[in-house]
């Protein structure tokens, strides 16, 4: 097994994505990375390199060829604040051949050897950050009707799951590497055309401080309707309300602060859950379908010790569907934003209620029609 972990020397000037309008990059105090995990999948005894990148999609980074056979699982961190890698998508950014170069090389960079960890620890803390953005709860004609027409406010009314989860690979107690998962959208930073990671960079400097490991991966969760709680009245001097209430963007330097003290302190402080034993059986991918009317998406799926799983799915993915994963299985996690991302991917009960994330994205997308299951398709 080997683990890597590059930072990306950029150069300023580079067009970000995230955001309608051109933003060229300005190089921040905090670099953007790629970390990843090579092993041999069990099953097949093929290279698997799963890797993490800072960006707001893997693009044409996911079709890149190994320098060896076998396959790449490429999960981006989904930062606004990056250069843009996914050519599919000029409304959200330019496509940077020299950006998409860059991380090619820091993937094919040295890396370390390590021997198979023998545990893993699963460690959880809650961060008072993220919160649902539609209006679609309760439901109502009246919230499906502002859903549909007046964009993103804070939603309180509907449960979000705030846990960061830290999974610590180890041999017995020294820890080898880390994977980091949260759901939230990385929209904290206070400087849009600043190059930054957001507050993934809090959780992975705070993680090396705790653990004393170099990679660490971030794998986003279902983030597509959830994001930090920043807000502010849209008319100041009438009382604040459901439709006086509006994200803050950009977000102030204290909010980007608040975000970085809160993810720091989150690692700190996360508790271990479960420890698993990795050694009965090896690390294997495994592949599902995922049926939506228009076409099925192959998924690939890491399962570990037979009773952890992650599940890679090429959209944003909708947060109810995380919390009917965890009601069915607690050792399942959803990554969203792995490999060529297609778009958001609502959940069925939002589909009445359009809005942003059903209808109003797809033009940016290039999709030209919604991503919607057939009936009893939901397999995995």
């Amino acid at each position: 097994m080997q683990v890597l972990s590059a930072t990306l020397d950029l150069r300023p000037g580079l067009p970000l994505a995230g955001f309608a309008g051109e933003r060229l990059g300005r190089i921040g105090t905090t670099p953007l990375e790629v970390n990843a995990w090579r092993f041999r999948d069990s099953a097949s005894d093929q290279r698997i390199e799963l890797c993490s990148i800072d960006a707001l999609y893997a693009g044409e980074l996911a079709d890149m060829p190994l320098a060896e056979p076998g396959q790449r699982i490429v999960a981006a961190s989904h930062t606004h604040y990056a250069p843009m890698l996914d050519a599919a998508k000029p409304a959200l950014g330019t496509m940077s051949k020299e950006a998409l170069d860059c991380y090619a090389q820091a993937l094919r960079g040295p890396a370390q050897e390590i021997e198979s960890p023998s545990v893993c620890r699963i460690h959880r803390a809650e961060v008072a950050i993220p919160v649902y953005r539609r209006f679609d709860v309760p439901d109502s004609a009246i919230n499906r009707w502002l859903t549909a027409r007046a964009g993103m406010y804070p939603n309180h009314d509907q449960p979000v799951d705030r846990g960061l989860y830290l999974f610590e690979f180890a041999d017995h107690d020294r820890a080898q590497f880390v994977i980091a998962y949260h759901a939230c959208h990385p929209v904290s930073r206070s400087r849009p055309d600043v190059l930054s990671p957001d507050y993934v960079g809090s959780v992975r400097a705070a993680v090396r401080s705790r653990f004393g490991v170099r990679t660490c991966l971030f794998l986003l969760g279902c983030a597509g309707d959830v994001r930090p709680d920043f807000a502010r009245k849209r008319v100041p001097w009438l009382p604040r309300g459901r439709l006086n209430w509006r994200f803050e963007y950009p977000p102030a330097s204290e909010n980007e602060a608040a975000a970085d003290r809160a993810y720091g302190e989150a690692v700190r402080g996360a508790a271990v859950m479960e420890e698993i034993d990795l050694r009965p059986a090896p690390p294997r991918i495994v592949r599902r379908t995922l049926k939506l009317r228009s076409h099925p998406v192959e998924i690939p799926s890491l399962v570990l010790a037979d009773r952890l799983r992650f599940d890679f799915l090429p959209f944003e993915v909708s947060h109810l569907f995380h919390l009917e994963a965890r009601e069915r299985d607690p050792r399942h996690f959803i990554v969203s934003c792995a490999g060529q991302t297609r778009g958001y991917l609502p959940h069925p009960r939002q589909l009445p209620a359009g809005g942003y994330e059903v209808d109003g994205s797809r033009a940016c997308m290039g999709m030209h029609e919604r991503a919607e299951f057939e009936p009893g398709a939901l397999t995995w």
